[in-house]
């Protein structure tokens, strides 16, 4: 994020300043030539006057009219710093906290680590909430999971403490539901998981109608909720209205919602924003009919597996016979990755040849590419009037052999590299056309120098075998996979899941906050659930909305 900010702030030509581990660098557009970092503010300032003074004393000055203006140095006070977390208390008290605007993204990954329990002052968390306190009077909190303010009353209390002011005078709360692709639920039965469902079992005392209306005026007002009715969430609602035990009951009550056809006749207007207008206004012509055990049966989820548009969790069968409906990059979510994918990986380990017989594969090959170029060489050294052009020669013929193509592909079996087009034959079961895939979601053989560099990471045989099927596990705290500090497992998984280059990753909480990762699908293991806030479930539905690639987000 910083780096994207940096670049903004240089494409539009105002000067900035880094702020890393309580040091300050000026960047290019502030003017300063050579030693640019500081380790305060008061000591950058005085660089920067510094710096005017000797402009000012040189011909290359602005009060000199001879020198032509692209010559001019000008020297400019940094109006934004770019800050890591472990510097920004530091700066923030070094600014003028009433000419001061401080904007805080929400904690990165790996904030997550105290259990339920307080961290100390040295930790990522610990440095946030510092911070969070050392806040001049004009600071903006920004997160899609921020809480309410009654929710943050040590922080709030102290802001509105330290400059007088009183709650509802100093603070103000906005929510935007400016909304981008949603993000589909799923039940662990592959049913889809519907929010208004919560009303099918109200609190004692309620009725499922008052809890029905109730949920609607949430629903105008919190995005987290309306981002699950999507176009697949929607289709749901209207196949339970036709279910055997519910259309009855509908009819009696007098249900009348207009339909989603005639409501999108017209194909311009139909878009995400739309799509969630229309859920709206099917609960709230549930609600309209006033009928408690209508709005109880339709609240209630399906229990027709035939309907489900997933099939029921299994991790076991996510690499294999599943797999196929899981295209793209798929995030498995459980307290400890590396067990529950190595506990599931072995059907496709056995599938694979053994590292050491594909090393000897690739040493062969490279040894008969060796050979044949050899002879290639002296054919063309030998051609008539050709003693300037041995090398365009040589290339023509290997065009002509095809041989660079052929010898940079391992010979690994295609079905063992999950969502290959041959995996996804294999273990496809009917589930889907090849051809309603899209060809990005379709992954190819590791070529040999991929190989060679996953042959060189720290890591046991199986994770090098699984890193070159596309399934892996990002645990940057794991010794097993950074033996001694060598992160360079971790590192290389990171690069794959950027570029969108795995299957399957196993992550944990350490990947919860500020990971810009495009991935699919988020699977996330019960036991998982139960031990965290539902805050960090909803930055993994985040991890999957951004991508647009329904109907597979």
């Amino acid at each position: 994020v910083n780096l994207e900010v940096a670049q903004t702030l240089y494409n539009m030509g105002i000067p900035f300043a880094w702020v890393h581990n309580r040091q300050v660098t000026c960047s290019w557009l502030c003017g300063l030539r050579g030693s640019s970092t500081s380790n305060s503010i008061p000591q950058m300032e005085e660089k920067l006057r510094l710096g005017v003074e000797r402009i000012n004393e040189t011909s290359g000055g602005l009060s000199n009219q001879r020198v032509r203006k692209r010559h001019v140095q000008v020297i400019r006070h940094p109006r934004m710093f770019v800050c890591d977390v472990a510097s920004c208390a530091w700066l923030c008290k070094q600014l003028d906290e009433q000419k001061t605007v401080l904007m805080i993204d929400e904690p990165t990954m790996g904030a997550d680590q105290g259990n339920g329990e307080a961290l100390p002052p040295n930790s990522l968390t610990g440095l946030m909430v510092q911070a969070m306190l050392a806040a001049p009077y004009k600071t903006i909190w920004s997160s899609a999971t921020l809480p309410e303010g009654k929710e943050l009353p040590t922080i709030i209390d102290a802001f509105c403490g330290h400059y007088g002011v009183s709650h509802g005078e100093g603070v103000d709360e906005l929510v935007s539901m400016q909304l981008n692709v949603g993000v589909l639920l799923v039940r662990p039965n592959g049913q889809v998981a519907l929010p208004h469902s919560m009303c099918a079992t109200p609190p004692a005392g309620e009725t499922s109608l008052a809890a029905l209306k109730e949920f609607i005026s949430r629903l105008k007002k919190e995005p987290l909720l309306l981002k699950a009715y999507t176009a697949q969430a929607i289709v749901s609602i209207q196949e339970r209205f036709n279910e055997p035990d519910v259309t009855p009951v509908a009819e009696a009550a007098g249900f009348s919602a207009i339909g989603i056809e005639e409501y999108f006749s017209d194909l311009s207007k139909l878009g995400h924003s739309s799509l969630r207008n229309y859920a709206i206004l099917l609960l709230e012509a549930l609600a309209a009919t006033e009928n408690d055990e209508l709005v109880k049966l339709v609240c209630t989820p399906s229990t027709k597996q035939a309907s489900a548009m997933y099939p029921t969790f299994d991790m076991g069968k996510l690499l294999l016979s599943n797999a196929a409906a899981f295209p793209g990059m798929t995030l498995t979510v459980s307290a400890n990755p590396m067990v529950q994918i190595s506990s599931n990986a072995e059907a496709l380990i056995k599938e694979m040849p053994s590292l050491k017989k594909l090393t000897k594969e690739i040493e062969a090959n490279e040894a008969a590419l060796e050979k044949q170029l050899n002879n290639i060489r002296k054919e063309a050294e030998k051609v008539k009037g050709g003693e300037d052009r041995v090398d365009e020669i040589i290339a023509a013929k290997l065009r002509d052999m095809n041989i660079s193509d052929s010898s940079n592909v391992l010979k690994i079996p295609e079905h063992c590299v999950v969502n290959s087009r041959a995996h996804m034959r294999k273990y496809n079961d009917g589930a889907a056309a090849m051809e309603d895939y899209d060809p990005a979601f379709f992954r190819n053989p590791p070529t040999s120098q991929e190989f060679k560099r996953v042959d060189t990471l720290p890591v046991d045989e199986q994770w090098r075998m699984l890193l070159l099927s596309g399934v892996a596990a990002h645990m940057p705290h794991e010794m097993a996979l950074n033996p001694q500090g060598d992160t360079s497992y971790t590192g290389y998984v990171a690069e794959q899941m950027e570029a969108g280059k795995l299957a399957v990753c196993g992550v944990t909480k350490d990947f919860t906050y500020g990971a810009n990762v495009p991935c699919t699908s988020v699977l996330v293991d019960q036991d998982f659930l139960k031990k965290h806030s539902a805050n960090t479930l909803r930055q993994f539905i985040g991890r999957v909305a951004p991508t647009g690639l329904a109907p597979f987000g």
